[in-house]
């Protein structure tokens, strides 16, 4: 397999990851999630009464033998996730420029990668999309293990969008999406108000759907410690503003106010259907692929 965002060893342990996002879920065909539908499946739920278009052999004898009346037995019918995947593409995600590092942008990408890869081997439905202001590009779901290739070609196809406006595409989100989905956000957050981004959220979580945010986050964003010039030009990657300052005249106040986001962000975007991880690119994905499943 030759493609940038898939390694072959990672694949082959991943056949071994089970992911299981929180909340009961409703999808078109069998799987492994609980729905809300009830149905035949391994999990009982309760009895209810037997009316003459019951089949007979789902009557419960043991409850006919006390109560003399027939009960049928019901069960949590399993199903399988729909899920979309949707991958920041904003200017600021190519962070760092001109280096060899990975970008946030790349990094995401392995993980929509993997994520997808998984869901996919569950028998999941994955759809992929990409965004800043607006959902650039769409890959339309589907449930089928070859349909991975197709993605991988997806993320392949490599995007510098403009400045970051999730409130733009609250619309957009709500045209294809429906109650009990599950959506992934993979970005580096950076918006010009966090209250109106986690308004968002809470919003689109209100109908009942499963949001996991993975918050993309190079090292060097951090702190400013790896910077050794005094005097030194900053530019917003995304407004492409700049202004020249004095390092030691903003480097604590810089890092008080970043902790102060991240703060902001683990306290209101972990809530009844919403997880919220901080993903470092400078740790291995794989490990962090482990954070975010073992603690769904």
């Amino acid at each position: 397999m030759n493609f940038k965002y898939a390694d072959s060893y990672i694949l082959q342990l991943l056949n071994n990851f089970i992911f299981e996002p929180g909340g009961v879920v409703d999808g078109k065909h069998p799987g492994k999630h609980r729905s809300f539908s009830i149905g035949r499946s391994l999990e009982f739920v309760q009895h209810r009464e037997y009316t003459p278009t019951d089949d007979l052999k789902y009557i419960d004898w043991k409850v006919y033998a006390r109560r003399d009346r027939f009960f049928i037995k019901q069960y949590y019918q399993e199903t399988n996730l729909e899920s979309w995947i949707f991958i920041d593409c904003s200017r600021s995600m190519w962070f760092p420029e001109n280096t060899k590092e990975v970008t946030k942008y790349e990094y995401a990408n392995y993980l929509a990668s993997y994520l997808s890869y998984i869901l996919l081997k569950q028998g999941d439905t994955v759809g992929i999309a990409k965004f800043d202001n607006k959902i650039k590009y769409l890959l339309e779901k589907s449930s089928k293990e070859k349909f991975y290739y197709k993605i991988l070609q997806f993320l392949e196809e490599e995007t510098v969008g403009q400045q970051t406006k999730f409130v733009n595409i609250i619309d957009e989100i709500f045209k294809f999406v429906k109650k009990r989905m599950f959506l992934i956000f993979i970005s580096d957050l950076i918006v010009n108000n966090e209250l109106e981004i986690v308004r968002l959220f809470k919003k689109i979580s209100s109908y009942g759907i499963n949001i996991l945010i993975l918050h993309i986050i190079h090292p060097k964003e951090y702190d400013l410690n790896w910077i050794q010039e005094n005097k030194i030009i900053f530019e917003d990657i995304e407004y492409l503003n700049q202004i020249t300052t004095e390092i030691y005249e903003i480097k604590n106040l810089y890092q008080k106010e970043f902790k102060k986001i991240l703060e902001y962000y683990k306290k209101e975007l972990n809530d009844k259907n919403v997880h919220y991880f901080v993903i470092n690119t400078k740790l291995p994905v794989l490990e962090n692929l482990r954070l975010i499943i073992s603690q769904k």
